[in-house]
Order: C-alpha cells, then structure tokens, then sequence
C-alpha cells in the first residue's frame, strides 16, 4: 500500500485486531480492537471503507444498488459487489492492509463511555477467528489475549444497559442447510459468547453512526421501531415454550422502518440506530458510509433527496432478495428432510396459514426450523398443541410437505 496517498488515514496496524466471522466467509467487513493507555480503556471497531474507493455515481456503485444486496443460497451465493474487487481491495483478510472507518470509544475504568470518535484508518488484522476459535478464547480465558477479554467485557456492559432500556433479545437454535464439496450438511446455529460479542459490536457501532449523524444533521437511513404493546408483551413472557414464546414476540413487535428521521428502535433499547456494519452486502450501509466520509472530508453531502431515491429502490430489491433466501432455505431443508426422512417427526403446531386446504406452518422440534406441511389430520388444533408427525411426501407444485399424524 502507497502510504503517501493516506497521510490524513489513521495508522492503525500497530493494533492487535481481531476478525470473528462464521468459517468460509467471503466478505469480512468487520473487525476489533482494544488497547489500555493512561488508565483509560479503547475500544476498536473497524468497518471495511468501499466508500472510499467506490463512488457513489460510479457503474460499480450503480450495480450494487440494483441488487441491493448480497444474497446467501446453499449452492451459490449472489455478492453485491464484485467477488474479485471483495477480495483483493475490501474484505479485512489476516496479514493484509486496509482501509476501514474507525469507530473509537474511550471509556474510563468503570467502562463508562467518555468520548468517541470516527476516523478513517488503515489496519492489519492479525488474528482471523472463527466463532468457535473466539468462543474457546473467551471460554479459556488465557492471559494472552487480555485483549479480547476486555472487549467481551465492554460489550457485555453495553448490553446489560441496552436491556434495562427496554431492549428484547429473541435467541433460540436455529437448523440451517450448507453444502460442502458436494455433500450436502445440517446444522443448527446457536448464540455463543463470540456471536453475543460481535452482534453488540455491531449494535453499537451502530448506535454511535446515528448519534453521529443526528448531532450534526447529517442524512442517513435511520432504523427505527416503535414500541409494543405493553400487555402484549406481558402475556407472551407467560408462554412456558421458548419457541412458542419467540413466535408471539415477534407478532407484538412493530415492523422496522427506513426513515430519514430517528424515532429510535424499541427492540434494540436505543435512542437511535443506523445499520452501518455491513457495507460489503448492503446498499445502505455503503450509502450511509459514503455520507460519512463525506462528512469526513469536509465534502458535499448527498441531499435528502438522493438518498431518500436510494431508499426507495432498495426497499423494492431488498423484499424481492429475501423471497430468494427464503424460498431457497425452505427448497434446501424439503430435500434435506426426503433424504434424511425419520420414521416419524416430534413437532409443534403454530398457525393455520390455509385452514380450508390443511397447510400449516409446524415445527419441527428435533431440527429447530419451521416448515409448512399439508396436514392429514382430522383433529382440531392450536398453537402449542405436540404431537408426532410422518413426512409422507413433497408436494412440489406448492413446496410443501405432505405429512399424517404418527400413532
């Protein structure tokens, strides 16, 4: 790297910088770091910066926005940006230079935050974990890496406060289908502390990006989400069944919106939240980095009109993007399930989604996924009711499983 193109760039290769990402990943768009100087304590978070090398109005920028974002499909995966120019110039690869926009927290000895700052900086990642990698650190513990201890700490801290404030963390295991070389491998992703520590690095980079630009009047997509009906809420916390619990939650709470004012996000307890972390696999993310480095550089900033444009095209890409995932997960776990059929399957009744043709949406207790089926049952049902079923076929036309009671 040219170092005489990057004088007002932060060094920051001399910082024992962490990546934490699942084994495989192809876009590392984030990194952390820690250092203790003067009795005060300095929390890193680093983001990967194509909005300093990518224009905004450039061809590059222009398809990105068409596909609005990264899509994860068990056989390929479709990337927002170039795959070559991800690899080489953006993603935070182990031993390798590159520029990030900084976040930088001091915090004094009872980690309660100062100050914090934003800089555009050079790294080099040093220590490229995956979960399970960090999740032994933080279980061990070793001197060795103070460093990432303390991080967990800062983090933990930040989330205990974020709760108090109301925030509402919905976690259980989750079955998922990859596939390696050609076979084709069930998995269940569970929270650990590794995950808990870089989701609230995110979230707090996050929160800092929208209290940045709310204080100077900065326009960005703001996150927001009002808050949910008290009673509601109550009655759900009586729900004995963690997944039955986690599906009434997600019912009491409002749908996220993309505004251009902050209203705050109830869920996540906070004031003010822009999604800023994952510049490499979301438009908006990059968008809001290009607005900050504007802001950086004493530079024009993008009118509200522009982005309020951007915001637009991507709400409408981004529903289309999710249908695809989900249509190719539900596509994945039917023929895992035809391959890997039991002779019955242990599961819970949540919803009729078409009472009148039978189909329900069921889960499947042993797998931790949800799927519709097309029941062959005779007795009444409600949400909660368990009991046994027998995959009996796929109806391929509808993408649903044909199933009858198990005696």
């Amino acid at each position: 790297m040219n170092y005489s193109l990057y004088k007002d760039y932060l060094d920051l290769t001399y910082l024992k910088t962490y990546t934490i990402d699942d084994i495989g990943a192809h876009e590392i768009d984030d990194a952390i770091s820690y250092e203790y100087i003067s009795s005060n304590h300095i929390f890193w978070i680093h983001i990967a910066c194509p909005a300093i090398s990518i224009d905004i109005n450039s061809r590059v920028a222009k398809e990105a926005l068409a596909k609005a974002s990264t899509i994860y499909m068990v056989e390929k995966t479709e990337y927002m940006f170039p795959p070559l120019l991800i690899q080489n110039n953006l993603s935070l690869l182990s031993g390798e230079n590159r520029i990030v926009l900084s976040l930088k927290i001091e915090l004094d000895e009872k980690l309660i935050i100062k100050k914090y700052s934003f800089h555009k900086a050079i790294i080099r990642p040093r220590y490229a974990l995956s979960y399970e990698d960090a999740d032994e650190i933080l279980d061990y513990q070793p001197g060795e890496e103070s460093e990432l201890l303390a991080i967990e700490r800062i983090t933990k801290k930040h989330s205990l406060e974020r709760h108090k404030n109301g925030a509402i963390t919905i976690s259980e295991p989750e079955g998922y289908i990859s596939k390696i070389n050609t076979e084709y491998i069930f998995s269940q992703r569970c929270k650990t502390p590794a995950r808990d520590l870089v989701s609230e690095s995110m979230i707090i980079y996050g929160e800092f990006v929208a209290k940045y630009c709310k204080d100077r009047n900065i326009p960005v997509p703001y996150r927001n989400q009002s808050k949910i009906d008290k009673s509601k809420f109550n009655q759900v916390m009586e729900g004995s069944n963690l997944h039955i619990k986690n599906f009434l939650l997600r019912k009491s709470l409002q749908k996220t919106t993309i505004n251009m004012k902050s209203m705050g996000h109830n869920s996540l307890g906070l004031g003010g939240y822009v999604q800023a972390t994952s510049p490499l696999r979301r438009y908006l993310d990059y968008l809001t980095q290009c607005q900050l480095i504007r802001h950086i550089n004493n530079e024009d900033l993008l009118d509200i009109e522009f982005i309020g444009s951007r915001i637009n095209s991507f709400k409408k890409k981004q529903r289309e993007n999710i249908i695809i995932f989900r249509n190719d997960k539900r596509r994945s776990l039917l023929n895992w399930i035809t391959l890997n059929n039991q002779t019955y399957w242990t599961v819970i009744f949540m919803q009729w989604l078409n009472k009148k043709k039978s189909i329900a949406l069921i889960y499947f207790c042993d797998l931790s996924v949800d799927m519709i089926c097309q029941l062959d049952i005779d007795e009444s049902l409600e949400l909660g009711n368990k009991f046994k079923l027998s995959v009996e076929s796929i109806n391929t036309e509808h993408e649903v499983l044909l199933t009858r009671l198990y005696c």
